[in-house]
């Protein structure tokens, strides 16, 4: 089967493919909190948590 993708040459530098996180919610959130401990996680009315 062949597919059709006539709008590949027209997107530029998006990737035609992409690479998806291959776990839950909490373990990317986790990897991400070990990767930049000390960046601002949110902002709750005026309050920033780590």
């Amino acid at each position: 089967m062949s597919v059709k993708t006539p709008w590949k040459d027209y997107i530029g530098d998006v990737p035609f493919t992409l690479d998806y996180f291959e776990g839950s919610m909490f373990e990317a959130v986790e990897k991400i909190a070990d990767k930049y401990p000390n960046n601002i996680a949110f902002d709750f009315m005026g309050k920033p948590t780590t």
